[in-house]
């Protein structure tokens, strides 16, 4: 789910965001600033309106239609980052269920959850926590076929617990 968050909000910063500006935490991307956005011939605006313009630019205001393009992105980037969830430590860790995501996961997000969930392992003594850390970094280099690998994760963790 974080990365579905993180996604929807990158699919509003690319319309008006300077590329280079993308790639690292978006959570802490300044996007208010000025300097960080597209000129307006770059700010995407779908086909028909960018053909719209394109037919009748002499007649058109077109540094007031930018500028309220890009206030309706910054609108709603705010309206993101304000009621999305995207710094939510339980749905960053929680990405580790993912099968995709096992190699870019060390092993703190399973023992946030044995942390945050005692009841997921018998006792919380060392060797069972050493263990289940055996077992992660097993998981983590295990390989699977792509069929087991495309398939959902709720899908992908039912046909795992089959392996013997």
């Amino acid at each position: 789910m974080h990365r579905t968050l993180i996604t929807q909000v990158k699919n509003i910063l690319v319309r008006y965001i300077k590329p280079e500006y993308l790639e690292g935490n978006i959570t802490e991307l300044d996007y208010n600033n000025e300097s960080l956005r597209k000129p307006d011939e770059a700010v995407s605006i779908g086909n028909a309106a960018k053909q719209y313009i394109v037919k009748y630019e002499k007649d058109l205001g077109l540094i007031s239609f930018y500028t309220n393009v890009k206030k309706y992105y910054i609108a709603a980037t705010s309206y993101m980052m304000k009621y999305f969830p995207l710094n939510d430590e339980l749905l960053i860790h929680a990405e580790v269920a993912d099968p995709k995501q096992k190699v870019s996961k060390d092993f703190s997000s399973p023992h946030y959850f044995t942390d945050r969930y005692p009841v997921l392992v018998s006792t919380h003594e060392h060797d069972t926590i050493d263990k289940l850390k055996g077992q992660y970094l097993n998981y983590q280099i295990d390989t699977f076929s792509e069929t087991v690998l495309q398939l959902n994760v709720d899908k992908f963790w039912v046909q795992l617990s089959t392996y013997t």
